[in-house]
């Protein structure tokens, strides 16, 4: 579910989702047709069929943007509305990206490279997640190749001035946005640097990193299970 600006009512929006969901409702129970099939099952949908229904209900889910807790009525639709709550309720938020496989784009496609992860070594999607401590998805977005570093998608968004402006939201981040760190003290919390090699920090200095690192990935493993929650 990405981020989509909209202007209509979000009653507008309910009173159309009441009308698509229906007509698709066996399709998306369904869930899609397996890829490989050597023969047609009787129940199954056409791959075409089921593109279509996801790409009428997709905008309509994003337009409505997502709940808040204990704020009924009120929905976060875009990056800046979720800056502005966490500074104003006082919550962590809790940021990572994740990638998705992809087919692979078609031969002399400008760019075609781009989609190649380096991580996995695949033709993958990245999308930025935002949850809570609770682990639940407050935004995402940042919809970017493979290719492209975690801080440089985000970094597109508008971060930067996002943090300028609402100087007492903090967000908890991996190693992949040392940087934002850097720019963002006391707001972006990142891990402290890996003590792989003890040679060059003492042992009690690497003791104290590594009890960090493990109290920040278990206060950032919230995010985690949000994007785990949206593989299922």
């Amino acid at each position: 579910m990405g981020q989509i600006q909209t202007t209509r009512n979000p009653h507008d929006i309910t009173c159309e989702l009441r009308r698509v969901l229906p007509r698709h409702s066996d399709i998306l129970s369904a869930g899609p047709t397996p890829r490989r099939q050597s023969v047609k099952q009787p129940d199954s949908k056409p791959q075409a069929t089921i593109s279509r229904a996801v790409g009428e209900v997709r905008p309509l889910l994003a337009g409505r943007g997502h709940a808040v807790p204990d704020r009924p009525g009120v929905r976060l639709r875009t990056l800046a509305d979720v800056v502005a709550y966490a500074e104003h309720e006082g919550v962590v938020l809790r940021l990572d990206a994740t990638e998705t496989q992809v087919n692979r784009p078609a031969a002399h496609r400008p760019g075609r490279r781009a989609f190649i992860s380096g991580k996995k070594n695949l033709n993958t999607i990245k999308t930025t997640i935002i949850s809570d401590g609770a682990g639940r998805t407050l935004w995402t977005g940042a919809h970017r190749p493979g290719r492209q570093h975690d801080q440089t998608a985000f970094d597109t968004e508008g971060i930067d001035d996002l943090l300028d402006h609402f100087p007492h939201a903090r967000a908890l981040v991996d190693a992949g946005y040392r940087g934002l760190r850097k720019r963002h003290r006391g707001q972006i919390v990142a891990p402290p640097p890996s003590t792989r090699s003890r040679n060059t920090v003492s042992v009690v200095t690497a003791d104290i990193r590594d009890r960090a690192r493990q109290r920040h990935s278990s206060q950032r493993i919230a995010v985690e299970h949000a994007i785990a929650a949206h593989k299922q």
